[in-house]
């Protein structure tokens, strides 16, 4: 965590909690691990879905990883520890790394539908007036996407997978940039 945490200080019941630090990246990803670590569907891999078995593709392989991993973050209990100087940016520059790479899969359909094209069993509770979480606000200016995801995820109740499965996915393994070329 930041330099100046103390594990000492700490109560020893922390549990599942990602504590706030300097980074802004990690505390971005806390603010995502928030609103997802309740609201994750059971894993299914994708080559089951549909009622029957295939033999998977690399694609569907690559998918599987990334969100074995990705739920791991998401999922994860890090330990308090006390990290060297070297070691923090390390830390936060992987942190940042990820948010940037995640910020341009965001599914589309999540984020960019109007009031009247909210996917179907996913409509807002509010008529779009919710407040921005302070811990959202963070994220606006560098990831709006998972700003946008976020603030989706405010106002609307029910599961979703992140990259893999039935129902609706979170984050598309296509990149942005790939299908605006």
């Amino acid at each position: 965590m930041s330099p100046e945490w103390q594990p000492e200080q700490l109560d020893q019941q922390v549990g599942r909690v990602m504590l706030p630090t300097e980074s802004l990246a990690w505390n971005c990803l806390e603010a995502l691990r928030s609103r997802l670590s309740s609201r994750l569907a059971r894993r299914t891999p994708a080559w089951t879905v549909g009622g029957g078995r295939h033999r998977p593709q690399k694609r569907d392989n690559d998918a599987a990883f990334f969100e074995a991993d990705l739920r791991f973050v998401f999922d994860a209990a890090p330990e308090i520890t006390c990290l060297s100087p070297a070691d923090y940016a390390a830390m936060d520059s992987k942190a940042t790394g990820l948010l940037e790479s995640l910020d341009e899969l965001v599914n589309d359909q999540l984020v960019d539908a109007e009031d009247d094209q909210w996917p179907q069993g996913w409509e807002p509770e509010s008529n779009g007036d919710v407040p921005v979480p302070h811990d959202a606000a963070m994220l606006g200016d560098q990831y709006p996407r998972l700003y946008a995801l976020i603030i989706f995820l405010e106002d609307a109740e029910g599961t979703l997978n992140l990259a893999t499965g039935p129902g609706w996915l979170i984050f598309i393994l296509i990149r942005r940039s790939a299908i605006d070329a």
